[in-house]
């Protein structure tokens, strides 16, 4: 995203986002959350991606028609 803000020189850009949950609470050991973030996803967690990614794919394009 800094790089997206950087380019078009501003913040004000239009997103889809998909949440990967985090582990413990907020303002724990950021390594910790590092690993859980970059870590490979369980067969139960893919087939759960596949459906955000769908959706999220859906939302991305009526963004974009909307315009």
């Amino acid at each position: 995203m800094r790089s997206l803000i950087a380019a078009f020189g501003t913040d004000a850009l239009r997103r889809v986002k998909i949440g990967v949950g985090r582990p413990g609470r907020p303002g724990e050991d950021r390594e910790r959350v590092a690993d859980h973030v970059l870590s490979a996803f369980t067969p139960d967690e893919t087939e759960a991606i596949a459906r955000a990614c769908e959706e999220a794919a859906e939302q991305a394009m009526k963004l974009v028609e909307s315009r």
